[in-house]
């Protein structure tokens, strides 16, 4: 069995030990009678959110590749996108192992260029971000007057609002600073064989990147100069950050409970963060287990709280991986790092 399939298996044995944990903890029997009790036609509703979240996150997306210059179809981007949420899902890549994915399968589909598709990723990140700072931002102001949480939970969520503040400025930076230029990077690469050498990738496409990274910062200088992008792309972003909170009000509502947004926007941010860092695919298991304890913390009971939870992340995490990865496959994830290798002496 290949070296990362193995790596990736054994991680995902983590995962379900942590949620089986999880399971055992809460108490099997309760999980199951209380979700007997659950409404189910609002279950469905919750999954047709988490059907709209994808949507409004592909939207975006096609927003700001046609805002590049590429045409293409929202069918398309969506097809591509889903496969790389998909990826996204089941590597520990700082939720980031299925963007190349999305950039090759972007160039591959339509006229575009490596750096053009990267480009837009990058934007992307970029507007997401500043959307998850602003929630970030009313979700600590909400949270410290009117909410009764612990004091750690506070503390969680100013650190948690300070990174992403601090994530976003370093996007901005790297993005649009003068002083960051294409040959910068290329001759620190040179100058530090170490990086070339620990990212094999790298140092394999090293002949290619002073013309990648040029085309890259063209575009993504021209999707950033214009303001209707930010508008549109931070407005998409914070449709799809309330949509996500949505699902999850929803299902506390199928449970007979009711659950301020404002504490599952904590909920959410706190685990994103969490999810910023490579631990587990989908920090499967470290994501269900926060969740539940901010719930838990917030008063709202360990059992609904936890239930609510799995469902949640049923939707959002194994429903992606259950239709992205098949579809990754149908796409062409198998061929694309043959593809590269067969382009080695080309340009991007």
């Amino acid at each position: 069995m290949n070296e990362k399939v193995k790596a990736i298996a054994s991680t995902f044995i983590v995962g379900a030990v942590i949620l089986s944990l999880i399971l055992w903890i809460l108490g099997p029997q309760e999980i199951a009678a209380k979700l007997m009790k659950g409404d189910g036609l609002l279950i469905l509703l919750a999954l047709f959110v988490q059907l709209v979240s994808l949507s409004i996150l592909f939207t975006r997306w096609n927003y700001l590749v046609n805002a590049a210059g590429v045409k293409t179809t929202w069918k398309n981007v969506s097809k591509i996108g889903l496969a790389g949420q998909a990826l996204n899902a089941v590597t520990p890549s700082t939720r980031l192992g299925g963007e190349p994915l999305k950039a090759y399968l972007l160039k591959k589909r339509t006229d575009s260029r490596l750096g053009v598709a990267m480009a837009t990723l990058v934007m992307e990140k970029i507007v997401d971000q500043a959307a998850f700072l602003f929630i970030a931002l009313g979700s600590v102001t909400f949270a410290v007057l009117f909410l009764d949480l612990s004091g750690y939970i506070i503390l969680l969520l100013i650190i948690a609002t300070l990174f992403s503040f601090a994530i976003l400025t370093g996007l901005i930076y790297v993005c649009f600073g003068r002083r960051i230029k294409s040959k910068t990077i290329v001759d620190l690469l040179e100058r530090h064989d170490w990086i070339t050498n620990k990212i094999p990738f790298v140092g394999h496409y090293k002949n290619k990147m002073t013309d990648s990274l040029l085309n890259y910062y063209s575009h993504i200088a021209k999707i950033g100069s214009n303001p209707r992008v930010w508008s549109v792309g931070i407005l998409l972003s914070l449709m799809y950050w309330g949509a996500e909170i949505t699902r999850a009000w929803v299902l506390f509502r199928a449970f007979g409970a009711e659950v301020a947004f404002a504490v599952i926007a904590t909920a959410y941010i706190l685990s994103a963060i969490i999810g910023s860092f490579p631990l587990l695919p989908g920090d499967l298991g470290i994501v269900e287990s926060a969740m539940i304890l901010i719930y838990s913390s917030a008063h709202i009971n360990s059992v609904t709280g936890g239930l609510v939870t799995l469902i949640d992340r049923l939707f959002s995490y194994w429903f992606v991986i259950l239709v992205g990865v098949p579809l990754a496959w149908y796409l062409g994830f198998m061929n694309y790092a043959g593809d590269f290798d067969s382009e080695e002496n080309g340009t991007d």
